[in-house]
C-alpha cells in the first residue's frame, strides 16, 4: 500500500485534529550535500524575482536566486549565491522597500 507508520508533531491548538484521523504527508528521503541554506526571512520577492540581499563593497545589493527545499525556517538556495557570501537576514524587507522607493524617483 506504500503506507508506513510515522510519528509527527502537529500543532493542534485550534482543535481541528482528533485521534484516529489519517493524513497524507510528503517526507523528504534524500540527503542533501553541499547546499547553501539561508533563513527564510532573507528571501524576498522583487518584481516577481526571488531574491536575497548580499553585502557588497557599496553596501547591499539584491541577487536573484533559485530556491529549493524549505524546512525549519531555512530555505535551500540552488542558484545565485556562492559559499561564503554574507546574506542579509534581519532587515531584508526594509532594504526591499528602500530599493523600490529608489526606483520611483
Amino acid at each position: 500500500s506504500g503506507a508506513i507508520p510515522l510519528v509527527a508533531k502537529i500543532d493542534n491548538s485550534k482543535g481541528h485534529f482528533r485521534p484516529g484521523l489519517f493524513a497524507r504527508m510528503a517526507v523528504p528521503t534524500e540527503t542533501l550535500h553541499d547546499v547553501i541554506l539561508v533563513a527564510g526571512a532573507a528571501v524576498v520577492d522583487l518584481d516577481g524575482q526571488t531574491s536575497v540581499f548580499v553585502v557588497s563593497e557599496d553596501g547591499f545589493e539584491s541577487v536573484s536566486v533559485e530556491v529549493g527545499s524549505q524546512s525549519g525556517g531555512m530555505v535551500e538556495i540552488r542558484e545565485g549565491l556562492t559559499e561564503g557570501q554574507s546574506v542579509v537576514v534581519s532587515g531584508a524587507f526594509a532594504l526591499k522597500s528602500e530599493l523600490l522607493l529608489e526606483g520611483e524617483e
